[in-house]
This record gives structure tokens, C-alpha cells and sequence, in this order.
């Protein structure tokens, strides 16, 4: 069971296509080193795309390939985005997601609303502590049911990244209209999901 990558995105309206990155941390291994910008900029794209799918006040998780997804998006539009394996469990990935955003609030308070429309990177090294704090699942379980019984959120099952509707639009179709994703991680996304499996899958 592993955490590849956790995401910090504000989705603060007004916001056009998608929500805009505060901080990221990730743990891809070394064999995939070769492939570490193209991983990077798919996961910021989805961060910031799914982010706007998931409501104010709710989370949702979704499988891409062999690859799980977990958003939860704040009441105040403060999400966080957390990329599994299938078999690490939801709930773990769920309040990892959860301490992140407390832990963000805690040093930035209202600040990264000042830069909330435009990719701002804080320095935020308490993420990446928290991502390697949570490759053993086991250890934050206990944590992980204290918050689901607390958290008010809604979590609304998704399937596929194919059934998610943004605008009408699924995912692989605003992917390919992104400017943002280069030329190399549109074939990436693409080749990967002909393949029937992902490249983040380790």
C-alpha cells in the first residue's frame, strides 16, 4: 500500500476551468524517475480539475485504472487531492486529507486566499512529513475513524475518471483541451488509458 502524491488546491470562485495548486508533495519511486514531470503535471492536472467536480463540503474518490483518488473539498474551497494504490484504504486517505488541510490552515490561515486564483507553491514542508508519515496505513487507522465519525462531509462514490461530467465534459475530453498539460502528458494520459493501466501504478 502506498501514497504517491498529495495536492493542496484552492478552488476559490471565481475560477474558470480549474482550481489553482497551494502546495505539493510526492513520492513516486525511483524506477519512474524518468517519468517524474510527466506524473507530476497529469496529478496537478487532475488535482485541479477534480477538485471543481467535488462540491463544497463533500468528498469523493474515484479508480483510474488501478489508481485511487481521493478529493475532499472544504466548505471554505480549500481541497485537498490524495493519489493511492487501489488497496490503501479510503478512509486513511481520507483523513490525511483532512489533517493536511487543518495543517495548511493552521500555518497560512486566510493568506493563500490572497493568491487563491493562480498556482502559488507555499512552502509547506509539514505535507511532505504527512506523506511519508502515511505510507503504513495501519498507523493512522485508529486517527482516520476518529475523523469519519466527526467529519460532517458527504462522500459521493465515483466509478471511472470517465464518468466524472465537469461542464459536460468528461475528464479525457478537458485533458485534451488543457493547455496546461504538455504535448508528452496528453499522449501519456492517452497511451496509459488504451493500455488499460496506469504508469503511476507501482
Amino acid at each position: 500500500m502506498r501514497v504517491y502524491a498529495v495536492c493542496l488546491v484552492s478552488t476559490l470562485p471565481p475560477y474558470e476551468s480549474q482550481g489553482s495548486i497551494l502546495s505539493w508533495s510526492q513520492k513516486f519511486p525511483k524506477k519512474f524517475i524518468l517519468h517524474k514531470k510527466t506524473l507530476a503535471e497529469t496529478c496537478w492536472f487532475l488535482s485541479k480539475t477534480l477538485s471543481l467536480f467535488c462540491q463544497p463540503g463533500t468528498k469523493t474518490s474515484t479508480i483510474q485504472e488501478e489508481m485511487q483518488i481521493c478529493v475532499h473539498h472544504r466548505e471554505d474551497h480549500l481541497s485537498c487531492v490524495v493519489f493511492t494504490n487501489v488497496d490503501y484504504p479510503k478512509r486513511v486517505a481520507f483523513a490525511l486529507a483532512f489533517q493536511a488541510m487543518e495543517q495548511f490552515s493552521t500555518v497560512f490561515r486566510d493568506r493563500w486566499r490572497e493568491q487563491a486564483r493562480k498556482d502559488a507553491l507555499y512552502e509547506f514542508p509539514q505535507l511532505q512529513r504527512l506523506l511519508n508519515d502515511y505510507q503504513n496505513p495501519s498507523n493512522h487507522d485508529s486517527i482516520a475513524r476518529a475523523i469519519e465519525n466527526s467529519d460532517a462531509a458527504i462522500e459521493v462514490i465515483t466509478g471511472t475518471l470517465n464518468r466524472i461530467l465537469i461542464r459536460g465534459e468528461t475528464i479525457g475530453e478537458i485533458a485534451m483541451k488543457s493547455e496546461e498539460l504538455s504535448a508528452k502528458s496528453k499522449i501519456f494520459y492517452n497511451e496509459s488509458k488504451k493500455a488499460k493501466r496506469c504508469c503511476i501504478i507501482f
